[in-house]
């Protein structure tokens, strides 16, 4: 059991190729306690892992305490005994304090989502994105120093309106430099009613699907990569389902796993010893042991 718990919705940021504001409106949050409250219900339930999202769960906004996505974090772990606590996607200019520290609890699965976008100053701006590539690079350092073996993944746009190929070749630094766990890559797509779209400098196709293919390459070595350095290692598995005797399951860093072993493990969290083959499949070579439902 891995419930998605919806706390905020709406957003408030102005990215010029986006057209959620407009779609969804202005940031809202809910109660931090209500969220408290239903996140204590689903532990009481048997939750192994509980994931907090929303549409821009960086601007949350708890209306009665002031609390934003990291004091909110800190309080789910505090006041409830959810086995595992996972966050969705947090844009980079939202990340705060709090959220940083909170990494540090074991509860909280080392895994985070935080779109680039691009790795070019320029195309940032463009795309009015609110930070420098450096300024991302330190906060996947800060990142890093708390939780080493953290899975981070992220967003690249290509073919963003002026998209130079020195401009792509600066994305394509950042992330062999950064050494993603995934990148999700998607070219840029004309939306009506944003500034991008008012924009003559259009990127061929042709150079589009080129810049995309080679981001994927990139991204499927990144995974390989990071998936590679946990094999003999052992990390906790959600199990989330159980087919002809194999299992299926996610680790605490976002790895999917498989193995053998019993369906009444399914709903439960335990440790297992990983091995990543040559395909980037990772499989759980043993169950080191079952933890009952709510640890």
């Amino acid at each position: 059991m891995r419930p998605i718990v919806k706390v905020q919705e709406g957003c408030d940021h102005v990215c010029a190729f986006c057209i959620v504001p407009r779609a969804r409106g202005r940031s809202q949050s809910r109660s931090a306690g209500e969220i408290v409250s239903q996140i204590q219900e689903l532990a009481a339930e048997g939750a192994g892992e509980v994931v907090v999202s929303g549409v821009s769960l960086g601007r949350y906004l708890c209306p009665e305490s002031g609390d934003r996505v990291g004091g909110l974090v800190a309080r789910i772990l505090h006041e409830t005994e959810v086995p595992r606590l996972r966050v969705s996607s947090v844009e980079p200019m939202d990340f705060d304090r709090p959220l940083l520290d909170s990494l540090s609890d074991p509860r909280l699965c080392p895994h985070l989502h935080l779109p680039l976008q691009s790795g070019s100053d320029s195309i940032l701006d463009a795309m009015r994105r609110p930070y420098t590539a450096a300024e991302y690079r330190g906060l996947i350092e800060a990142v890093r120093e708390v939780s080493p073996d953290v899975a981070i993944g992220t967003d690249v746009m290509v073919g963003f309106p002026g998209e130079t190929e020195a401009d792509f070749a600066a994305t394509v630094g950042l992330i062999e430099e950064l050494e993603f766990a995934s990148l999700h890559v998607f070219p840029y797509s004309k939306r009506s009613r944003t500034l991008a779209a008012l924009s003559p400098e259009l990127v061929k196709e042709s150079a589009k699907r080129a810049r995309v293919s080679e981001l994927i390459e990139l991204g499927a070595e990144g995974s390989f990569c990071y998936a590679a350095k946990f094999t003999d290692t052992v990390r906790e598995v959600l199990w989330e389902s159980e087919r002809d005797g194999l299992l299926t399951g996610l680790s605490d860093n976002y790895l999917r796993v498989t193995g053998p072993g019993d369906s009444r493990l399914v709903g439960n969290l335990g440790p297992a010893r990983l091995h990543v083959c040559a395909d980037g499949t990772v499989e759980a070579v043993s169950l080191v042991a079952a933890i009952s439902k709510g640890g």
